[in-house]
Formats: structure tokens, C-alpha cells, sequence
């Protein structure tokens, strides 16, 4: 009996110690419900590049870690390990994905990077620099959505960097920036509708989505989920086509659409029969702007009448028309 009690409270001991840390630590790294991941959670993807210079084929940097720093004063660290990456391309489509990061929804301030080592290959042999600060500081506002992902692009300033006399490398050049989605506070609205006219001896066709994604000048294609949502997209006209989503997104030119399709169903003389997709996704090139604060409406209206073959029972998501309001 003595025995038992005694291993009870070892136990409670233990569990008081473990607790006491964890708190330590939430308190310590001051990150709040950024410690504490829950299921609401977006994507961040940090991409880093420079143009090239002259006389230099490489310019490999070594991160070890990543701070992110919030809008209410905390902070979220990552620990790299040792990547190495060589940051000389000519733009920022072709960046080097340094992290993907699942993250609760909050707004960001800043970025701080730590470097390691940076080494120069100048006419097929390395030079490794010494560096005056293993730090380099970005300051922009961006934010992260539930269940979007958003691709920040930091570009070094490598002409201003790099210093060939002293063979040293100091990050934060005067003209280092990076451009990523906005505060949401900056956000504009669109509204994705989508309809089509009614087909003959078909009275429904329930298509669930499970994706959309956008295509932005800035930020790349970017990824919004809609679960499993299903709509009967046979309406009469634009005036009661079906909502899709209404998204927040950072005011930019946006120029491509892809709508994900995971079933489609269709009822036919009474019957409902499910139906194969020839593509997992409705293709969409249509330039459209989300200004801040504006609301953008999209109608998206299907071509069933070519698009459903009901000799195979297939169908082809294409889209027939867009109108934008």
C-alpha cells in the first residue's frame, strides 16, 4: 500500500514538473496560440532568391533557423537545421523554397532569417565570407489564412551583400524587400458564383468541389479548400447562379482559375447516376483584379450541353463563359 502511494506520487510529481516546462516555454517564446496548433491552420511558404551578378555562377547560403515575428509582440521560431541553397535566380517565379509552415491564422510584421555560411563561386571556385551578422531582417506585413496558403517571396540584395574587397557578407542590403499577400486587414472580397442553362431530360447536376485555385501576379498559385462542398449548378440564369465560396485575398491582378471536381452526379429521368470526370479540374484563364477593400463578383457558367456526354457518361469541365461585376 505504501509502495503504491509513494509511486503515486512520483507520478504527480512527474506530470507537475512536465507541465511546469511547457509553460515555461509558451511563456518564454511569448507565441501564445501559435504554440498551441489546433486544426484551423494555414500554409506559409517562404521562397528566397537573388538576380545574378556577374562574375558568379552560385552564391550558397546556409540557414539554420527562421523568426517569425507577430502583430500582438510574440514570436514563432524554426529550427532549419542546416539547408543550403543557392539563391542566384532571375526571378521571383523560379525561387528556392526554404520552408513550408503550417501556421494558426494570424497577421506577421516581420522576418528574421540566421545564416551559417555563405559561400561564392566565382569562375569555378569557391570562396567561403565571412559574415559581419549571421541576420537578416525583413519588414513587411503579411498574414495567414485558415486554409489558404500564402507564398512569400524574400528577395536578398546580394550587389550590396556581398563585399569582394573584404570577402565579407552583410544580409539586409539597402534595397532588400519582399513582396507577399497583405495584411487581411488590406483584403478585398471575391465572390465566385458558378450556373448553367438547363440540358434536356436532365433536371440536376451536382458537382462537388473540393479546391479552388488562384493564380496571382504577386503570390503565385495559391490554394483554398472547400472540403467536399456539392452545388446543382443547373440554374436559369446568372440572377440565382450558386455561391461557391467568398474569399479574403490581398489586393492584386489575378489571372488564372482552377476549380477541383471530386463527383459529379446527375439526375436524369428521375435517376441519379454518377458520372466520371476526363479532367480532375474546370481550367480557367480569365484576368481579374481584387482591389482593397473592393468586392469582386465572378460568374463562372458551365457548358453542360457539350460538356456532359450522356452516351459515357463522362464529363469534360470546361467552361463556357465568365462575366465579372
Amino acid at each position: 500500500m505504501l509502495n503504491s502511494y509513494k509511486a503515486g506520487v512520483v507520478i504527480l510529481i512527474a506530470l507537475a514538473v512536465v507541465a511546469t516546462g511547457y509553460y515555461e516555454l509558451a511563456v518564454r517564446d511569448n507565441i501564445g496560440n501559435q504554440f498551441l496548433q489546433d486544426n484551423n491552420s494555414g500554409t506559409l511558404n517562404l521562397f528566397v532568391y537573388d538576380s545574378p551578378l556577374d562574375n558568379l555562377s552560385a552564391v550558397y547560403i546556409t540557414f539554420s533557423s527562421i523568426c517569425l515575428y507577430g502583430e500582438l509582440g510574440g514570436s514563432v521560431n524554426y529550427s532549419l537545421g542546416k539547408i543550403t541553397i543557392n539563391i542566384l535566380e532571375p526571378t521571383s517565379f523560379n525561387a528556392s523554397l526554404l520552408k513550408e509552415m503550417k501556421l494558426s491564422p494570424s497577421n506577421y510584421t516581420s522576418i528574421e532569417l540566421v545564416i551559417s555560411a555563405v559561400v561564392i563561386n566565382s569562375n569555378g571556385t569557391n570562396h567561403t565570407l565571412s559574415l559581419t551578422s549571421d541576420r537578416a531582417y525583413f519588414s513587411h506585413s503579411f498574414s495567414v489564412v485558415d486554409n489558404r496558403t500564402t507564398n512569400v517571396n524574400i528577395e536578398f540584395d546580394l550587389a550590396a551583400d556581398i563585399n569582394f574587397t573584404s570577402m565579407t557578407f552583410s544580409p539586409n542590403g539597402s534595397s532588400s524587400y519582399f513582396s507577399g499577400t497583405p495584411g487581411i486587414q488590406d483584403n478585398g472580397t471575391l465572390n465566385m458564383f458558378v450556373y448553367d442553362a438547363p440540358k434536356d431530360n436532365v433536371s440536376a447536376v451536382y458537382l462537388s468541389f473540393s479546391m479552388i485555385s488562384l493564380h496571382g501576379v504577386q503570390t503565385g498559385w495559391a490554394n483554398y479548400s472547400l472540403g467536399n462542398m456539392t452545388v446543382n449548378i443547373l440554374n436559369m440564369t446568372m440572377k440565382n447562379a450558386s455561391l461557391l465560396k467568398g474569399l479574403s485575398l490581398g489586393p492584386q491582378n489575378y489571372t488564372m482559375i482552377r476549380l477541383y471536381i471530386q463527383n459529379v452526379t446527375v439526375t436524369a429521368n428521375g435517376n441519379n447516376e454518377s458520372f466520371r470526370l476526363a479532367s480532375p479540374f474546370a481550367f480557367i484563364n480569365m484576368p481579374f483584379n481584387v482591389s482593397t477593400n473592393g468586392t469582386t463578383d465572378m460568374y463562372i457558367q458551365f457548358a453542360l450541353s457539350s460538356d456532359l456526354n450522356m452516351h459515357s457518361r463522362v464529363l469534360t469541365p470546361k467552361v463556357g463563359t465568365i462575366v465579372k461585376s
